[in-house]
């Protein structure tokens, strides 16, 4: 099960879901594979589920230390992780919309709610 459960208001509009929390050290070498070792085959199928289902589910990823990389991901982009389907430059090309450089607690705020 993840992490946290949110229900939150922000600028009109109610939402509630559920975000796991994941970490890297660092982006691997230039033209490694980005995968986050903690992240487990049952946590994207719970995600999958529960959004197949019409909730919320999100991962907040960091990378690096409290200033470095932090990503907003869905279900398909978090089996993409999983799956390996990623450099550290793809990664960062397709979440190019929801990456942030440290905390954007506004920027964060708005991901959540989307419907």
């Amino acid at each position: 099960t993840p992490d946290v459960a949110y229900a939150l208001r922000w600028r009109g509009r109610g939402a509630s879901g559920w975000l796991e929390l994941k970490q890297e050290p660092r982006f691997p070498p230039k033209g490694g594979v980005f995968t986050v070792r903690s992240l487990t085959k049952d946590q994207v199928l719970w995600q999958e589920e529960w959004v197949a289902a019409g909730g919320r589910a999100f991962t907040l990823l960091r990378v690096g230390d409290a200033r470095g990389w932090h990503f907003v991901l869905r279900p398909p982009e978090l089996r993409d992780l999983f799956e390996g389907r990623h450099t550290p430059q793809t990664f960062l090309e397709a979440l190019r919309e929801r990456t942030t450089r440290g905390v954007v607690v506004e920027r964060w705020l708005t991901w959540l709610t989307e419907t």
